[in-house]
C-alpha cells in the first residue's frame, strides 16, 4: 500500500509540475526547504525516499541520499543508524555486564552479607549479567537473518529480562514480609520463588518459540515484527506487549502498591504509638524506606523509553524515530547499572568490604 501511495504521488506531481505557472511560482520555494543530503539521515529509508523522489520529479539540485538500507526484517533505518544503535547498546551492555559482576562478586567474597535478600539480589543480577551477555551473541551484525543463532538470541533476549523482572518482585515481596509482617525467615519459601521466576519466564519465552515469531528486531534479534519476506506480522506486534511490556507495566503497578501501602501503613502507625521507643523503631524503618523508595523507580525509568518507542513503531512503523530508538537502548540497558548501585552496593555491604581489605 506503502508502494502503491509513492507511484500514486509520484503521478500526480508530474502533472502537477507541467504547469507553468507551478513551476515559475512555488518551485522555487518548494526546493528551498527540502532537507539536505546530511539531514537525510534523520529519516528512514521510506520517509527520505519521499522526500528525495519529490525533489527529483520537481526538478530540485538536491543530492540523493546515500548508504540507505531497507531491512525486510524490522524498521527501514540507515547504516549509520543501526551502527550507531549497535554500538550504543554494546557500550551499555558492557557496563551494566561490569556492574553485575561486581554485584555477583561481592556476594561470593563477603560472607557476611549472604544473606537470604542478598541471595535474591545475586540472582538479579545473574539475570541482567545473562540478559547483557545475550547481546553479545551478534553484537555488530548489520544484516541479521532468520536463522538458529538469531533465534537462540531472541530466546534468551526474551527469558532473562523477564527473571530479571521478577525476581524484582521477588524482592518486593520479601522486603514487604519483612517490614510489614515482621517475617524474617522466608528462607525455606526459596525453592517457590526459582519456581515462579524461572518457569513463569520460561513459559512466556517458549510461547513466541512456538510460533516462530523469533528473528531480527532492529540490531539485533528478539519477537520481529515481519516475517523473511518483509511481510508486517501483527500477531507478532501484539506478542510483544503480552510477552513482555504487558507483564512489565503490571509488575511496576503491583511495585509501586506495595510501596506506597509500607510508607501509608508505618506514618499511620508513627501516628498511633505514643511510646518513644516504638517511635524510634519505626523510623528508622522509614529511612530505610527511603532507599527503598528507588527500587521501583528503576523499573519505570528504564521501561518508558523503550515502551514509547515500541508503542510509536506501531502506529508508525515505516517511520521509527531514531532519536527515542537510541535513548531507550542507552537508558534501557541501564537496569543492570542501576540495581547494582540500589541493591548491592549499599552503605552495609561497603561497610563489610571495607572492613575486609584492611585485614
Amino acid at each position: 500500500e506503502f508502494e502503491l501511495g509513492l507511484a500514486e504521488l509520484d503521478l500526480h506531481l508530474y502533472f502537477l509540475t507541467s504547469s507553468s505557472s507551478f513551476s515559475g511560482t512555488f518551485l522555487p520555494g518548494f526546493c528551498s526547504t527540502l532537507p539536505s543530503p546530511l539531514t537525510f539521515h534523520n529519516f528512514s529509508y521510506r520517509c527520505s525516499r519521499t522526500y528525495y523522489s519529490m525533489s527529483v520529479i520537481l526538478g530540485c539540485n538536491v543530492s540523493a541520499p546515500f548508504n540507505f538500507t531497507e531491512n525486510p526484517t524490522g524498521p527501514s533505518v540507515t547504516v549509520e543508524q543501526l551502527r550507531i544503535t549497535q554500538v550504543t547498546k554494546l557500550v551499555a551492555c558492557l557496563i551494566a555486564i561490569s556492574f553485575s559482576t561486581l554485584s555477583m562478586c561481592l556476594f561470593l567474597a563477603l560472607k557476611k552479607i549472604r544473606t537470604f535478600t542478598f541471595k535474591l539480589v545475586f540472582y538479579l543480577s545473574l539475570s541482567n549479567f545473562m540478559t547483557d551477555a545475550s547481546f553479545l551473541i551478534q553484537p555488530m551484525n548489520s544484516n541479521l537473518t532468520f536463522s538458529p543463532l538469531c533465534t537462540i538470541q531472541g530466546f534468551l533476549l526474551s527469558f532473562f529480562p523477564l527473571a530479571s523482572l521478577f525476581w524484582t518482585c521477588v524482592i518486593t515481596f520479601v522486603l514487604f514480609q519483612m517490614l510489614k509482617k515482621r517475617k524474617t525467615k522466608l528462607s525455606h519459601q526459596e525453592p517457590i520463588f526459582h519456581g515462579l521466576v524461572w518457569g513463569t519466564s520460561a513459559v512466556l519465552s517458549v510461547l513466541p518459540l512456538i510460533r516462530g515469531f523469533y528473528g531480527p528486531a532492529g540490531g539485533w534479534c528478539w519477537i520481529a515484527e515481519t516475517d523473511a519476506d518483509g511481510d508486517r506480522i501483527g500477531e507478532a506486534m501484539a506478542w510483544r506487549f503480552i510477552q513482555y511490556y504487558g507483564p512489565l507495566w503490571v509488575c511496576i503497578i503491583l511495585i509501586c502498591s506495595v510501596y506506597g501501602y509500607i510508607v501509608y501503613s508505618l506514618r499511620q502507625t508513627i501516628k498511633a504509638v505514643s511510646s518513644a521507643s516504638q517511635k524510634k523503631v519505626i523510623k528508622k524503618k522509614m529511612k530505610v524506606l527511603k532507599r527503598l523508595a528507588l527500587y521501583p523507580v528503576i523499573p519505570i525509568v528504564t521501561a518508558i523509553p523503550f515502551t514509547i518507542y515500541r508503542i510509536m513503531d506501531v502506529i508508525y512503523p515505516q517511520c521509527p524515530l531514531f532519536e527515542v530508538g537510541i535513548v531507550a537502548v542507552a537508558v534501557g540497558e541501564m537496569k543492570g547499572v542501576m540495581d547494582s548501585l540500589v541493591y548491592a552496593v549499599n552503605a552495609n555491604v561497603r561497610r563489610h568490604l571495607k572492613q575486609k581489605l584492611q585485614r
